[in-house]
């Protein structure tokens, strides 16, 4: 049985086994940002799955592990396996099966590619130097599962911020070099999950935008090495690796305030969590758009903060 599933209804023990004291709705000290009082963590169980709220995030009981202990996901799950006396089953799956799996055999290096020609147009100068490549014909099905035609594609891997698990595809079909159609393939909805496309080998600096030519602008811009986390979504649940010292968080800003909105809740959550994360500086356009839209690198705003 999967560990989330063994775990239901068994997360008093599981706690216990960590050090927690689980007081059942009522608030207490939060093991992640020290908060106490009606500020602090609430641990409501509401789902049996250990689930918990706090000032500064909430999730269930392998996400609490996760972000309070700064250890993976697989070594969580093998202490909680452990003492509830779960075996799950560790048969390795493809990561990639199907129409995926054959993009995947079928990609090559983006060089010379209309996918290269895309990013020109979009004004990148840098090239990804990992994750991303370029698929000569890819189908592309609509909402009602028909299929529309086959085009070129730029494909980017999707890969788990922590673990390097391999999730699913980002597509972004081509008609020469315009973007015609974009579509990331289902990525299973858990809240351990740290979506992310590295871009670049991540060094201690790092940053993160939402796209992936706002995250190559940003690069080209100022010279970090920048992830997309796809989208706001995504943003608000990236967890810096270990070996990260400074992040950097690149927000869109839009009309909406979304882009915002995830940048603070992913600066909150990291500053917040026990990771190597010491420092980290949010900045925006001055102006409506992101940064691949900004002509001038210095017409923006930041905000800092640290542990």
């Amino acid at each position: 049985m999967q560990t989330k599933d063994a775990a239901k209804g068994r997360w008093p023990e599981i706690y216990g086994h960590f050090g927690f004291q689980i007081i059942v709705n009522k608030h207490q000290v939060c093991p992640m940002c020290d908060r106490k009082g009606s500020s602090g963590i609430r641990i409501h169980d509401k789902t049996g799955n250990g689930d918990w709220i706090c000032v500064c995030g909430n999730g269930t009981g392998l996400s609490l592990l996760i972000e309070s202990t700064g250890l993976p996901f697989a070594e969580i799950a093998k202490q909680v396996d452990e003492i509830i006396g779960n075996k799950p089953d560790r048969t390795l799956k493809p990561k990639l099966t199907g129409i995926p799996k054959k993009i995947a055999a079928t990609s090559k290096p983006i060089n010379g590619t209309w996918s290269e020609y895309y990013l020109k147009e979009r004004g990148i100068i840098n090239l990804p130097t990992m994750s991303v490549h370029h698929c000569d014909s890819v189908p592309y099905f609509n909402e009602n599962g028909q299929k529309v035609g086959n085009y070129e594609a730029m494909v980017a891997t999707v890969t788990d911020a922590l673990t390097l698990e391999i999730l699913q595809q980002h597509i972004t079909y081509l008609d020469g070099s315009k973007k015609i159609y974009r579509k990331v393939r289902n990525i299973t909805d858990v809240d351990y999950k740290v979506p992310v496309i590295r871009l670049m080998d991540a060094e201690k600096t790092l940053g993160i935008a939402e796209g992936i030519e706002t995250a190559l602008s940003v690069h080209d811009k100022y010279d970090v090495k920048c992830w997309s986390t796809i989208n706001s979504g995504f943003m608000k649940r990236f967890r810096a690796p270990k070996g990260v010292t400074k992040l950097y968080i690149f927000a869109d800003n839009d009309s909406s305030a979304t882009g915002h909105a995830a940048a603070f809740e992913c600066a909150r959550a990291n500053i917040s969590a026990k990771n190597d994360v010491s420092d980290v500086v949010v900045m925006w356009p001055d102006e409506l758009g992101d940064f691949n839209d900004l002509d001038d690198k210095d017409n923006i705003c930041h905000w800092s903060f640290s542990k």
